[in-house]
């Protein structure tokens, strides 16, 4: 489910609160039969729903920070990567041995990979977690095998601290961690996003289904043309 429909989920718990009100309204005249229109009921279900996106919008936005993080780790990762060629360069090494390296850093860098034209922007999801962080760890398993490469090559000595083996693996455990962190809070994010949308839009007597029942039985309570069933009938929830 794509994110710019997050406004339309916080619009559906705002209206099915509009529609627990107007029953409410009615006092005594509002007397179903079935449990799951009562108003305490249905109030009880709004609290919950409101409190199922709230931890999801929360955990959504805990991902954020990391991420950040991570991406500041990797431009760091893609620097050292086509800087230590120039010093492979200067040095004694032979052309396979530039070769290489350079082989590597093109894959980290992804310099020889074609974007192709009009290519659709996938949707948020599973899949796109699991492609994204495949790309993460393609990236760094590349420069993982730059900096074993470089430790079995006497001709890679830089001055640059930075450059060293020693710092190149500093770096791998720091974006090791990171990439870990991400997916933790992203795996969390998705298992509310799923329990969401089941509680809304998916499982037995969801958010949507008992908003349904209950104007359905404020137009048998009113009749279907009245203004009181037109109070509710006229209040939308879109299921997604």
């Amino acid at each position: 489910m794509s994110s710019n429909s997050e406004t339309g989920h916080a619009v559906n718990i705002a209206n099915f609160g509009i529609i627990i009100m107007i029953c409410e309204g009615h006092g005594a005249w509002y007397n179903p039969t079935n449990p799951l229109i009562f108003v305490v009921n249905m109030k009880a279900q709004l609290d919950a729903a409101t409190a199922l996106q709230d931890a999801y919008m929360l955990a959504k936005a805990r991902i954020l920070g990391p991420r950040n993080d991570r991406a500041i780790l990797y431009e760091k990762l893609i620097s050292v990567a086509k800087r230590s060629v120039g010093v492979l360069e200067s040095s004694e090494a032979n052309t396979g041995e530039i070769e290489r390296a350079k082989s590597l850093v093109r894959l980290i860098t992804g310099s020889n990979v074609r974007k192709k034209k009009g290519a659709k922007k996938r949707k948020e999801g599973a899949e796109e977690r699991s492609n994204s962080h495949l790309g993460f760890v393609m990236r760094l398993d590349n420069f993982v095998q730059l900096q074993i490469f470089y430790a079995g090559n006497a001709n890679y000595a830089p001055n640059e601290a930075d450059l060293k083996v020693g710092s190149m693996q500093n770096l791998i455990t720091d974006i090791n961690a990171m990439n870990e962190t991400v997916e933790k809070r992203e795996i969390a994010a998705e298992n509310l996003l799923i329990e969401r949308n089941k509680t809304f839009y998916k499982n037995e007597n969801c958010l949507i289904d008992v908003s349904l029942k209950c104007k359905k039985y404020v137009m048998g309570l009113f009749g279907a043309r009245s203004e009181e069933a037109k109070s509710v009938t006229g209040i939308k929830l879109r299921r997604f």
